[in-house]
């Protein structure tokens, strides 16, 4: 028994491992989001499936907001963060990054021109972490774990 949960574990790790490993050759991520931390407030678990996708340099996502704006939000189409094949250039920081450990910096704007600054870090584990410093709002980060990404994301 030990040894097929040790085989999972294993297979499991390749997998992640090749995740990775894609995203390092293609600059190709898909992130699910569990958690969300707001600058401003106390984070919380996130269960509604949020993902963050990138593919051909274009940033794809539609990410709740929590936090202090700079100025009232009218339409609630608007409170999110919303990239709509938004075009990115990547920056990635290996330098300064510990072995295992990667990081992508980018600019992109919501589909309302709002610029944000992201570091979207990610480890060989699989794991996932992206802060935004938007330009009218306070700052989020968001948490979450590398996955395959479904036919509408391909």
């Amino acid at each position: 028994m030990a040894m097929m949960a040790a085989a999972t574990a294993t297979a499991k790790d390749d997998a992640v491992s090749e995740l990775t490993q894609k995203a390092l050759d293609t600059h190709t991520l898909t992130m699910e989001i569990n958690y969300i931390s707001p600058v401003s407030m106390a984070g919380f678990p996130s269960i509604d499936g949020y993902r963050i996708c990138i593919r051909d340099g274009k940033l794809k996502a539609d990410l709740p907001y929590f936090g202090r704006a700079d100025m009232a939000i009218y339409d609630t189409d608007d409170a999110g963060l919303r990239f709509d094949d938004c075009e990115i250039e990547i920056k990635e920081n290996y330098r300064k990054a510990k072995k295992g450990v990667y990081v992508w910096k980018f600019r992109a704007n919501t589909a309302n021109d709002e610029r944000v600054d992201v570091n979207l870090t990610f480890y060989d584990n699989g794991t996932v972490q992206v802060q935004c410093n938007c330009s009218r709002r306070s700052g989020i980060s968001y948490y979450g774990s590398m996955v395959e990404p479904d036919a509408t994301e391909q």
